[in-house]
């Protein structure tokens, strides 16, 4: 059941954009950061081939099996060998004890060039396909939710708890 807090931000805001941050908006701040994902992008990874996933906008093809839906536009970042998708909040990263601030265009090319993603400071979900396999990575906080379902042959991740428990 969402909070007094949700309803409120919802009367006035309506639905987010994904790269609007909480701390733009005033009664954001205000909101728990699982209260704030509630508000945000939803995603789901999965080789299930059966399901109609129409509640989806947005869907794309990771491998030969298995496809990521998502409500809004995903971050997707492609180099020659990889595609990285980024779902969440990146700020920066850190260098020898020195803080970086990554912005929009500067994140592709450091994704791309570089494999440190412990260096990463933010709420983040960072998704690499290469050779036709998929690697998740979240925050090194643990601040980022990530659930998943083995179901017989079917597997299944989401920030959404609620779609991986009505997958089964």
């Amino acid at each position: 059941m969402l909070s007094d807090m949700v309803k409120l931000f919802k009367k006035s805001y309506g639905d987010i954009r994904k790269d609007v941050y909480p701390e733009e908006i005033p009664i954001a701040k205000k909101l728990r950061y699982w209260e704030w994902n509630l508000l945000g992008m939803n995603f789901l990874i999965t080789n299930e081939s059966n399901r109609n996933f129409k509640d989806f906008k947005f869907k794309s093809q990771l491998t030969k099996k298995y496809s990521i839906f998502s409500d809004n536009k995903l971050k997707i970042f492609k180099s020659k060998n990889q595609v990285i998708i980024v779902e969440g909040r990146i700020f920066g990263y850190y260098n020898r004890d020195k803080f970086i601030n990554l912005n929009q265009n500067k994140l592709g090319n450091y994704l791309n060039k570089k494999n440190l993603f412990k260096n990463l400071d933010g709420d983040y979900c960072i998704i690499k396909i290469s050779k036709d396999k998929i690697h998740l990575n979240i925050d090194n906080k643990g601040s980022y939710d990530l659930f998943y379902a083995n179901n017989k042959n079917n597997i299944s991740f989401s920030n959404n708890f609620k779609l991986i428990k009505d997958l089964n």
